[in-house]
């Protein structure tokens, strides 16, 4: 009977299980990573580099020879360009990384054609339709892909597509506030996270990176950070209506408890911790910023020592918090051998 060889991945639940130390994880890791995991990293490494400047190199050709291509010849290379993208998905196949790639390559050449279709014909169409449809034409090809990477930069089209909505529609109509538009926003990468996680939890094999979840959790926390520093220096300190601003800052409040929760105890990840710290720093950090600007005035007139002492607020809370965090979690686990 053969048996499984034991990979990274299998090793990081062993640490997380309490069952490896950490010297005894770091050389398991060592000696998990042979000459085949570099190997499969180092090709993967290269086909992403390979993509982006390919990609990127398209982006720059056309906004540098913009005025020199004829109507055709802008249409002939980005229409060739996603006909070669999907013949290549559809040859390499779309579970393999070269498909998956390519499905991506020919997304961002979607986005570059519509985009070029407006200018050339001057649609008048508002931003927030580009987007729209972007993000409606390239549906098939993101549910084929089950790539990550290619769930990511959708969902960022997605995302584009509500912000210029509300943007162009919703906050010139006064239909909505700026702070309910903030939170608005951050629902969009907050859903994204909630189907993530469903995923993982459902047992979906292209979901097992972790690195998703960072991104969609600093931008879920991102929003509502904002939301919430309005909230300090327009609405305590200047009397405007508290609800206006306040749903932010409860919102931001809400989030960091929640997100606390889940992945300190239910689904551990010290990265997701740290960047839950981080928000909660940089809010005890502002909050610190404005009671010194209301004691002494405007820093705005010396700006590097306001930066300077911004960042040592940043600084001091995040280690503090830290602290803090790791007495807890500490706290819980002597609870839990207590308690067995």
């Amino acid at each position: 009977m053969t048996q499984k060889a034991v990979d990274l991945g299998d090793l990081v639940r062993m640490r997380r299980g309490s069952l490896l130390g950490g010297m005894a994880f770091a050389e398991a890791a060592y000696l998990a990573r042979d000459r085949v995991f570099w190997r499969r990293w180092t090709g993967h490494a290269l086909l992403a580099l390979g993509a982006g400047h390919f990609l990127s190199g398209v982006i720059f050709f056309f906004a540098f020879n913009w005025d020199e291509l004829t109507r055709w010849q802008k249409f002939s290379v980005l229409e060739v360009g996603v006909l070669s993208f999907a013949i290549l998905a559809m040859v390499a196949g779309s579970q393999r990384l070269v498909g998956q790639v390519a499905l991506i390559g020919a997304t961002v050449m979607t986005g570059l054609l519509l985009a070029v279709t407006g200018q050339v014909y001057q649609t008048g169409a508002d931003t927030y339709e580009l987007f729209t449809a972007w993000a409606f034409l390239t549906l098939p090809w993101v549910l084929l892909s089950r790539s990550a990477a290619h769930w990511v930069l959708w969902g960022l089209v997605v995302y584009l597509g509500c912000w210029t909505f509300l943007h162009q529609v919703f906050l010139p109509l006064r239909a909505v506030t700026w702070d309910h538009a903030m939170v608005l926003w951050s629902m969009i990468p907050g859903l994204f996270l909630v189907a993530f996680e469903a995923g993982r939890a459902a047992g979906f094999e292209w979901l097992r990176a972790v690195w998703p979840r960072h991104f969609l959790l600093f931008a879920f926390l991102g929003h509502l950070f904002v939301s919430a520093v309005q909230f300090l220096f327009e609405s305590v300190f200047t009397g405007s209506v508290f609800m206006q601003s306040g749903l932010g800052a409860l919102a931001f409040c809400f989030a960091c408890a929640l997100a606390w929760r889940i992945y300190g105890s239910r689904l551990f990840d010290l990265a997701a911790l740290t960047i839950v710290l981080l928000g909660v720093a940089a809010f005890f950090a502002m909050l610190g910023a404005r009671g010194i600007e209301s004691a002494i005035g405007d820093w705005s007139f010396d700006l590097g020592a306001g930066l300077a002492s911004w960042g040592l607020l940043v600084f001091w809370s995040f280690c503090c918090l830290t602290v803090l965090g790791l007495l807890f979690r500490h706290y819980q686990r002597h609870s839990k051998v207590v308690a067995s």
